[in-house]
Order: C-alpha cells, then structure tokens, then sequence
C-alpha cells in the first residue's frame, strides 16, 4: 500500500512539472512570435486570410478583423503575424476563410500603463494576437469556405433572437455567448450588484444546459415502453447531459469558464459509464490539467481564476460536509453556497477586478435561482427545439423572467466599490484567510481571520503629509488626464478621451486609478477646454463623483485661488486669453504650489499666449505638463526659458498621427537641462513634491508581457 502512494506521488508529481513545462513553454512561444516595437507605424501590403470577424456594434466606426498576414520591414522583422485591425464600415465586411489583399499600418502589442486600467497587451497574449493596426485599404481576392452547421446555425439563431425577443442583448449573451448586444448601462447594473456572471456563459450555465439535458433524457426513457430494457436509464441520463452540455458548449465557443465545466461534467460522467467512483476534487484535477493542456494561455484570463477559484470554494465548503435532511437541504445548500462564495471569492475578485459589490450575496440569492430556472432553460428549449409553438412560449418566459431579474437588480443596485492594487503578499493573506474561513473552525477563530480577509480594502499608499502634494499624470494614450492629491483633497485636471467605439477613458482608466487614492473622494474635476481628449471622459468620471465641483474653460479664469493642507491652488489667466474665441487657447492652466516645489499643469494653449501665462506664473517651476502634448505650435523658446522647468512630461500617445511631442519641441527642453517623459514611453508618472523620485509605471510595474521599448 505504502509503495503504490508512492508511485501515485511520483505520478502526480511527474504531471504537475509536465503540464508546467507545457503551459511555461506555450507561454515563451507566444511572446517570441510578438510584433517587435520597431514595427510602429509600419506600412504593410500584403495578402492575408481572415481568421475571425467581430462585427462593429451600434455606431462605431469600424469592426475589428483578426487576419493572418505577412509582415516585411527592413531592418525590423519578417514573418506571418496574426494582427487585430481596425476594419472601416466603408471597406466592407469579410468573412471568416476569405482572401483579401491588404493595405494596413502595423504597431506591437502596446497598452497604456495605469494602476488598476485595462492590459490590453495581456489581452492581446491570451488570444495569441501578434500585433495591432487599421486597414486602409483592401480588396477581396477569395471567398472563403461556406459556413459549417454550427455557424449557420448561429446566424440563423441570431436573426430569430434580434426580431422576436424583447432583451436581445441577453438572449443573445446567454444562447450564443455573444455579448455585445448587452449596453454599457447594463453591464454597469451588474458590476454593481455583483452579477455579470449571470450574462458571461461560464460552468453555471454550461450545468443547467447539462441538467435540461439529464432532464429530457430521462423522460424520453420513462415515456418509451421497452426502453430501459436496452438503455441503462440512469447511465443513457448522464451520457445525455454530457452531450446536451457538449452542445451548448460548442454553440457559445470555447472559453475558458465553458471549457472547465465541460470538463468537470465529461470526466465525472465518463467515471459514472465506467462504475468508478471518482472524487470532486479528482474531477477537478483532471479539469484543471485538461484546461492547461488545451489552452495553456488560459492563466492569462481573468475567467481561468474566477471559473477555478469559485469551484475550489465550493468544493472546500461542501466536499467534507454530510448529508443534510431532505427538505431543508435545497435551500440551507443554496445559502451556505452564496456565503461561502462571497467570502472565499472577495480576495480573488478584488485582485482580479479590482471591486467589490458588497450588496452581491442578496442579488445573487434571488438572480441566481431565477436565471437557472426561468431564463437559461427556456432559452436552450427556443434554441434546440424545432416546435414553434412551444419555442415562442419559452421564449416569452425567458423574456418575462428577465425583465423581473432587471427590475430586482435595480432595487438592489448600489455602486460597486473600486478597490486598490495589492501587493502580492497581501492578496495571498487575505485568500489564505478566507480558504480557512470556510473550513469547519471555531467560530472564535473565523472571528480572528476577518481583518486578514479584508485586507485588500486598505489603501495602497498612505495619506500625505500636510504641505505636501503628488501629482499623477496619467497614460491615456493622445489625451491628457491628472491627478493632484494633498492630504484631504484630491483635483482631476482632464479625464482624456471617449472614442467612438465606445472605449471611455474616463471609465475604463481615470476611475481605477482614482480608486487607488488613499482618498476615494474627489473634490474637483477641471476640464481644461473642451476637445474630446481632453473632455471626453469626464461624463463617466462626474456620474461615478456626483459630489465633485466641476470646473471648465469658461468658469476657471474667474475662479479665485484656494488653499487645502498647506498647498496654494490657482488658475493662471489673462483677460485676453478669458475673451479668446478658440477653444485651445482658452484653455485652463493651474498652477500648484507648495513650500517646496511648484508644477504648472496646461492644457492646449498655443505660443500666441504663452507669455502672458509665463508673466503669472513668475519663475521656474519643478514639474510642466507640456502645453498641447509637445505640439510645435507650443512650448516656444521663451516660455520654455522662463519656466525653465526641472521635469516635463508629454502627455502623448505612441504613434500618433500629429507625431507629438515634436522633436524640436523636446530639443528645447533638453537645452535646458529638463528631464524629459513621456507618458506611452514611461506609463503613468508619479511625482511627490518633497521627493526627487519620479515613479514610471510601466518600468516599475512592468509584468513579464509588457513591451519594454516604445520605438
């Protein structure tokens, strides 16, 4: 006995370092075949292959293409790359297989770098996506081959859903894994209430499809005299639930969450046909390692760690526990679940999402049961069976069902809260804590673990001393966004853009990196003028900080001076600039001083005034915005003499088409011995005015995809 769990140790053992390799090896693969930086901005014309097609959604302008296409520069590098192109409305729609010719402009996974923003190049690496770019042309050469069963059958399922169900948007998420129907104010209800699962296809669903399944098999066999005698019922009920969910699988596609539940429900199955008794935490093994093996990308998603996470507290929960009495266990298991999963997935949600909706446990006690029952299932009958008939009537449930989920949640909707980036340590605590938690201790010691569980509520950095002011000038691509904190006040100067594709600066980066703040309140949202990249996040940031006083171009060069914590606040300005009709040269300038250092924040104000500006200001100064992201037509010889300042930064972003900052623009900072930063090269940038360090983001924080080089 003793020498075969020493073989199984050996076995196990010799499969974890195997499947590390695999995954290690997957992951060295993916960043080799990566466009180099040197790619920026390179020309491409060449004939490729669309692999995928993601459609462009209400008004944006473009759809994104994912091709296969030779990529040639000098110098730089030569190979077939797989890119994610901006595709024009006017140049047509592909389709999946068609040959097209090609005319593009190129670049290297890139991502603005912020506390607690978006990885776009993590997301682009867990796709297997080489690089980025915008087609300017193209041509189609070759249809490709005509849709399979599945994809017609997905086609058809859509048209049926957009002309006859009221909430297409969810049927479409819930039947075909196809979320982009769903609007922002949708998925805004449901981060707050903690049930964007509910709508992402993930193991929950994947079960119920399993159980419709389990369920219509075993009254086909109840109902069809002699069947038993040659189908096994309860053996031909598990094969069906494995097909049943196989089915559902293959209609949504195979994301990570879908593809761990098929596993689960396959393995567990396939043990049952085989008369083994197979443990849940064996099935899981066997999931996890069939998931790394088939997507070694997968620990690269978000949903690889909530799918396992939330399964692993479960079963930590109720692998151990006893039978409970029939006619309580239904609903005392319900409960004790939405416990257990509120305490155990709190470290996990927070270091992945970076929130927490607090009011989760009550709306997913009711949305839960109501999805599971009344919305899932009607749907998997609209979709599988051919009776039109009952189809419509499944089809209104689901309806009916979802317009009361959306009614509840509303009632329970309260904002979720954004949590700060924790170091690793911390994280680690506050799981080990919870994971123990859920195991049968004293109720004295769970007592003890909750401020370890809690953990990541507390600030990243500590609060400022009084005199003292930091300012973060944040990456936001081509746009401009700050933030200046003192120790009881915290300004916003910009909120960068909103694009029409419907990525908003201000929701998706201003606002995490606000949450980071030891203060999570904002006192003041200053919006220089009003171009897009300076103005079109700051609807997202005002709806999240009702609270905050806004300040524009118009009321700013009248608004008096203030002090906060020993830190002088006010608007640098002039009556000619306060009549200029244009809007960049009306633009707000604030300067902000303390006994140690003074910065001077601009907008896009042109060189036609930037004397006059210099005359307020009054002297050098420590750290300088640079005035319309290095433009030429800014930053003149004189003003850059007058300020002479010690550290600039241009707020510009990688590649851009304006070429900002210019070269002569960035000389005559040098000249004068300013160090020079630029927010795609550094990421956000971090400076404290009782400090000579400057914090680059992208440096510090860098993980092992980030792109080290910008040019």
């Amino acid at each position: 006995m003793l020498r075969l769990k020493r073989v199984r140790l050996i076995a196990v053992a010799v499969m974890c370092v195997t499947v590390s390799a695999h995954v290690a090896n997957a992951h060295r693969l993916a960043l080799a075949s990566r466009l180099p930086p040197c790619v920026i901005g390179a020309s491409v014309e060449a004939q490729g292959q669309i692999l995928s097609v993601d459609e462009a959604a209400g008004e944006a302008p473009y759809h994104q293409i994912i091709v296969q296409l030779p990529v040639s520069v000098p110098n730089c590098t030569d190979g077939i790359y797989r890119l994610r192109l901006g595709w024009g409305r006017e140049l047509g729609l592909p389709l999946t297989g068609e040959t097209w010719h090609v005319q593009a402009k190129v670049r290297a996974p890139w991502s603005m770098r912020n506390p607690g923003g978006f990885d776009y190049e993590r997301w682009l690496l867990a796709r297997r996506i080489d690089g980025t770019g915008y087609a300017r042309h193209a041509k189609l050469l070759r249809s490709g081959p005509q849709a399979n069963a599945v994809q017609a059958f997905r086609e058809r399922l859509s048209r049926r859903l957009e002309a006859e169900s009221l909430h297409p948007g969810i049927a479409h998420a819930l039947t075909l894994g196809d979320s982009r129907h769903i609007g922002q104010a949708l998925w805004g209800l449901l981060r707050d209430t903690g049930t964007v699962h509910l709508l992402v296809v993930s193991g929950l669903h994947v079960g119920i499809a399993a159980a419709v399944a389990h369920a219509i098999a075993g009254m086909l066999l109840r109902c069809l005299p002699g069947a038993a005698t040659y189908l096994p019922a309860a053996r031909s009920a598990r094969a069906a639930a494995v097909l049943g969910a196989a089915a559902y699988v293959i209609l949504v596609g195979f994301e990570v969450p879908v593809t761990r539940a098929l596993c689960m429900a396959a393995v567990a199955a396939l043990a049952a046909l085989a008369s083994r008794r197979l443990g849940a935490w064996q099935s899981y093994a066997v999931a996890l390692t069939a998931t790394l093996l088939s997507v070694p990308l997968a620990p690269l998603e978000q949903g690889f760690w909530l799918s396992f996470g939330a399964v692993g507290v479960l079963l930590v929960r109720f692998s151990n526990v006893h039978r409970a009495p029939e006619s309580i266990r239904s609903i005392r298991v319900l409960g004790q679940a939405q416990v257990a999963l509120f305490i155990g997935m709190f470290p996990l949600l927070a270091a992945v999402t970076g929130q927490w909706a607090w009011v989760a446990p009550v709306a997913n006690a009711v949305a839960v049961p109501l999805v599971s029952i009344a919305v899932v299932p009607p749907l998997l009958v609209y979709a599988f069976l051919p009776i039109e008939s009952v189809a419509r009537w499944s089809l209104a449930v689901a309806d009916q069902t979802a317009l009361w989920l959306l009614e509840m949640l509303q009632l329970h909707s309260v904002p979720a809260m954004a949590l700060a980036e924790q170091p690793a340590a911390v994280v680690f605590l506050s799981a080990t804590a919870a994971v123990a938690c859920l195991l049968p201790l004293p109720r004295r010691c769970r007592i003890v673990l909750v401020p370890a569980i809690l953990a990541p509520l507390a600030p990243a950095d500590a609060p400022l001393p009084p005199g003292v002011f930091r300012i973060h000038v944040l990456d936001v691509g081509q746009g401009s966004a700050a933030i200046v904190e003192t120790r009881t006040s915290t300004l916003l100067f910009d909120a960068g853009a909103r694009y029409p594709s419907g990525f908003d600066i201000g929701e998706r980066v201003v606002l995490p990196a606000l949450a980071q703040l030891p203060r999570r309140h904002l006192d003041r949202l200053v919006v220089s003028h009003s171009d897009n990249d300076h103005a079109g996040g700051a609807d997202a940031v005002g709806a999240v900080h009702r609270e905050a006083e806004y300040i524009d171009d118009v009321s700013c060069h009248s608004y008096a001076g203030w002090q906060q914590d020993g830190v002088r606040f006010r608007f640098v300005s002039h009556p000619r600039i306060r009549r200029e009709t244009a809007d960049n040269d009306r633009s707000c300038t604030l300067l902000v001083e303390s006994q140690d250092a003074r910065a001077l924040l601009t907008g896009d104000t042109s060189a036609r005034y930037e004397a006059l500006i210099g005359r307020q200001v009054g002297g050098a100064v420590d750290l300088l915005t640079a005035p319309h992201h290095g433009s030429i037509s800014s930053s003149s010889p004189s003003f850059v003499r007058r300020l002479s300042p010690r550290l600039v930064v241009f707020s510009a972003g990688r590649g851009n088409r304006y070429r900002h900052p210019h070269p002569a623009v960035v000389a005559r900072f040098h000249r004068e011995g300013s160090q020079i930063f630029i927010t795609h090269e550094t990421g956000m940038l971090r400076w404290r005015s009782d400090e000579n360090e400057v914090t680059r983001w992208r440096t510090q924080h860098a993980r092992y995809w980030t792109q080290r080089l910008s040019m």
